[in-house]
């Protein structure tokens, strides 16, 4: 962009109107108003701007958006210095014979090109801009890496922030890199969120939320736990992992705090006592990619949300975002996003694998594209079931060798027919052990 609009939008990201409505995540930066209230600004909406414009200054003749890019690839290959191939990248133009002929253009060549056609102050306007105007500044970054990654799990984020409002707990379950973590970190709420990693060593991780809660005083955390020691029996009793819980629900109110755990697909069966014990006084979100049934009985009145893959849209637009700073050195985005796309069956962590993988490149060429793969984002399919009804189905061979009198045919068919026979016992071995 220009420096003239970049002092714009950094007017805007500076005004109380977008820090007054920045914590909202449907607040709208490039937004219409109609009235008092604030929309989204759309196609249409633009589109009918400047039709109404067209109308008010005739001189103006049909405008039309697209006016627009005409005026800036007019003035762009007009500016001394500014070759047709500079504007052919900036405005992204393609040609049959593009991959014979393509010339790749560094990105400084471009910043230059935008600079061009920048509007230059006048002798006294640089001399009234050095004395008034204001100090060049950096726009502040509002999307940081944690919140990227939140693309297309908007509606599960509002939907365990509505639930831990209300004190109902939450099992997050979904395959690797679907963002379990990432939603768990960015869940705010007006409760206090204790974040424990796993419930493995359950005693060492009761011990860092006691220490949490009392503001790392040992002396006051040693008290509460022991109190007057006594006997032996007693000191023993206090170091139990019952006593932790005991403590915790001692010095917090019911619902108080959020316990978020980000992994209970280990959680040892002492860990498993102490969600049910802690599950009725504290809200729990849990995060997990399978849970075996054996161990969620803590579970029977948590809300069970699954995370699965994002959705073509969604993983167009969180490519478009991680490869923003190589867009410039990628040859054919569109086959460079579908491609990603395919390889990563839309899984947000392979898609940013991906890319961190073509960011090694120095330029991402069509054959570079289609030569990097990313094989652990293809999606699997069980066959096992599959398998068994095929097979033990050809115990009809047996029946069709005694009716042909061939004894081969009756041979191989009740090797199947025994194999049918023992098929419930293989089926009970396989079916599904985790929710």
């Amino acid at each position: 962009m220009t420096e003239r609009l970049y002092n714009h939008v950094l007017e805007f990201f500076q005004s109380d109107e977008f820090l007054g409505n920045v914590k909202d995540p449907d607040f709208p930066i490039f937004a219409t108003k109609y009235g008092k209230a604030t929309q989204v600004m759309t196609r249409q909406n633009v589109w009918a701007f400047y039709k109404n414009l067209s109308k008010k200054r005739a001189v103006l003749g049909d405008l039309h958006p697209h006016t627009l890019r005409h005026t800036f690839a007019t003035r762009l290959v007009n500016k001394k210095g500014v070759t047709v191939l500079h504007a052919k990248e900036l405005l992204g133009h393609r040609s049959i014979s593009s991959t014979e002929v393509y010339s790749h253009v560094p990105k400084e060549l471009l910043e230059k090109a935008i600079e061009k056609i920048d509007q230059k102050h006048t002798f006294w306007g640089r001399v009234g801009a050095w004395l008034f105007g204001k100090k060049s500044q950096k726009i502040p970054v509002l999307i940081t890496e944690k919140t990227a990654f939140l693309v297309g799990r908007t509606e599960e984020l509002r939907k365990v922030s509505e639930l831990v409002e209300k004190n109902v707990n939450c099992l997050i379950l979904g395959t690797q890199g679907v963002g379990k973590t990432l939603l768990m970190d960015n869940l705010t709420s007006t409760k206090t969120i204790l974040k424990i990693d796993d419930l493995k060593a359950v005693k060492q991780s009761l011990h860092g939320v006691l220490m949490f809660l009392l503001n790392h005083d040992k002396k006051e955390v040693a008290r509460i736990l022991f109190g007057d020691m006594g006997s032996a029996e007693k000191i023993v009793s206090r170091y139990s992992v019952k006593n932790y819980c005991d403590t915790l629900k001692k010095i917090t109110k019911p619902h108080e705090c959020i316990i978020a755990i980000d992994n209970v697909s280990n959680v040892s069966t002492q860990g498993v006592e102490v969600l049910e014990f802690l599950r009725s006084h504290f809200v729990i979100v849990a995060g997990g990619r399978k849970l075996p049934l054996n161990k969620a009985t803590f579970a029977t009145n948590f809300e069970m949300i699954d995370l699965g893959n994002l959705n073509r849209r969604d993983s167009l637009l969180l490519i478009e975002r991680l490869s923003l700073d190589v867009k410039n050195e990628i040859e054919d985005y569109e086959l460079f996003s579908n491609h990603i796309i395919e390889q990563t069956n839309g899984n947000p962590q392979f898609i940013y694998e991906l890319i961190n993988r073509y960011r090694a490149e120095k330029y991402i060429s069509v054959d570079v594209i289609r030569n990097i793969r990313h094989t652990a984002g293809l999606p699997q399919f069980d066959m096992t079931i599959v398998v068994i009804i095929g097979l033990a189905s050809l115990m009809i061979l047996r029946y069709y060798g005694r009716a042909v009198g061939d004894t081969g045919y009756q041979i191989i068919g009740a090797v199947f027919l025994v194999f049918a026979l023992i098929a419930r016992q293989v089926y009970v071995y396989t079916k599904r052990k985790f929710l």
